[in-house]
């Protein structure tokens, strides 16, 4: 792999807007972190120039911020592959009709301080941007498809860019999984050879649980969007903490509606889909030229004939029908065990745009839960994340808007390369290595 180019020109110049963020997010959000991740996003690239990638390949990244003397190591490295078409209308099943592709990897990291400090591993799943024409035409279909957990006329956890899902669950030669079973638990159930099936097999492969992180650029990103709420939907039991640092990423969640606003069944859910992510995978951040066209597409509403189509991005605000609903929880040995609605003179909520449920007080940490309408308006909970070290019950807020605009990294620079601006290796890498390194 080529070095990362550290010696391209780097003047910061913030934008006067209050769209650029002059300072990251808080912790968990960490820029040394985010500026190694950067480095495995350009790492994708070369993989695909090369056709190849080894463990050698991570001995050239620089280490800098919270992680400045620390030495690296990987193992345990897994390629993904993605199948893809010769050329248009292939027959699905017919091996001359695809080839297989370079499209990211998993891999197991040792971080070794200075000093002799303790060896700390992680897990990282990087994911590339886009680089074939068929890669291209999943761009554009931004048509939305249910992201999981379909059953009849459910929404599962909200609709999603058909594109990007596509890319992220088509199995070899074109095969696909039964309606429904794309994201399945059950590993067999999604189609042979698919990145899901990839992430899957890796990330259930381990007998001890690990930090993971999933990073991407451009289309990578939108794709790692779609990798972190697989893996804390379907296992979270297996890492020990899970966080997404995107760059560039186009708008993943999108939606349908009728010419008067109403969302269509399974398909017109993309509000849906924003709080079920800010639910399962709280620690999301996103790193955002304020020059770059790519994060602001698809277009936020557009007419699409007599229907409506609407894209937003994880971190955006949401707003959900419903109100007057209270809610009470219970503990048992420090952890949250179950929550139950105080009253049944709530009204207005809806089965597509379930409301979000916050938990806090308590002296605990950790219990998420997560809200659901029957077909009547009726609300009921399930713990996601049941915490630990409650003292007492923790408050119960049911939520009807949310956002996570705190944790998008929004900056404008000149790197030497200004028509540049989506570039991972020329713009995205090095404005996190200034990030990182504290602009000195």
């Amino acid at each position: 792999m080529a070095s990362t180019p550290t010696s391209i020109p780097f003047t910061l110049l913030v934008e006067a807007t209050n769209n650029v963020t002059q300072s990251p997010p808080p912790a968990p959000f960490d820029a040394g972190m985010a500026y190694l991740l950067g480095q495995c996003c350009s790492l994708t690239y070369s993989q695909f120039d090369q056709d190849s990638i080894s463990t050698t390949d991570f001995s050239v990244f620089s280490l800098l911020g919270s992680l400045q003397g620390y030495t690296i190591s990987a193992s345990n490295l897994q390629p993904f592959t993605a199948s893809e078409a010769n050329e248009p209308g292939p027959t699905t099943g017919d091996v001359g009709d695809y080839y297989q592709v370079m499209a990211g990897f998993a891999v197991r990291l040792t971080l070794t301080p200075p000093n002799n400090g303790s060896p700390q591993d992680i897990i990282v799943f990087a994911l590339r941007g886009t680089r074939t024409w068929d890669e291209w035409l999943d761009d554009a279909d931004g048509f939305p498809v249910p992201f999981a957990g379909i059953t009849g006329l459910a929404d599962g956890l909200g609709s999603v860019h058909a594109g990007f899902y596509s890319f992220y669950t088509i199995g070899t030669d074109g095969h696909v999984a039964a309606s429904g079973e794309e994201l399945s638990r059950n590993i067999s159930q999604r189609a042979p050879g698919s990145i899901a099936a990839q992430v899957a097999e890796y990330v259930t492969s381990f007998p001890s649980k690990l930090p993971t992180y999933v990073t991407g650029h451009s289309l990578g990103g939108a794709v790692a969007t779609l990798c972190a709420l697989d893996l804390a939907y379907n296992f979270g039991q297996s890492y020990s903490e899970l966080y997404m640092y995107s760059l560039a990423s186009p708008r993943v969640a999108v939606g349908i509606s009728d010419s008067f606003g109403i969302p269509l069944p399974t398909l017109g859910n993309q509000q849906g889909f924003i709080s079920n992510y800010q639910i399962y995978v709280p620690n999301n951040y996103q790193i955002v030229h304020a020059a770059d066209i790519v994060p602001i597409l698809g277009p936020l509403v557009t007419n699409v004939g007599p229907l409506i189509l609407s894209c937003a991005q994880i971190t955006d605000p949401y707003q959900v029908a419903g109100s007057g609903a209270t809610a009470t929880a219970t503990i048992a040995n420090g952890a949250v065990t179950g929550i139950t609605t105080n009253n049944d003179k709530y009204t207005g909520y809806l089965s597509a745009f379930p409301p979000r449920v916050g938990l806090s007080g308590g002296g605990g940490v950790g219990a998420t839960a997560k809200a659901s309408v029957d077909l009547l308006g009726y609300l009921s909970f399930a713990i996601t994340n049941p915490g630990s070290g409650y003292t007492s019950a923790p408050n119960v807020e049911i939520l009807t808007s949310g956002s996570f605009s705190q944790n998008v990294v929004n900056f404008c620079a000149q790197t030497g390369d200004i028509g540049g601006n989506h570039a991972c290796v020329n713009t995205y890498v090095p404005y996190l290595l200034a990030l990182a390194n504290d602009f000195q």
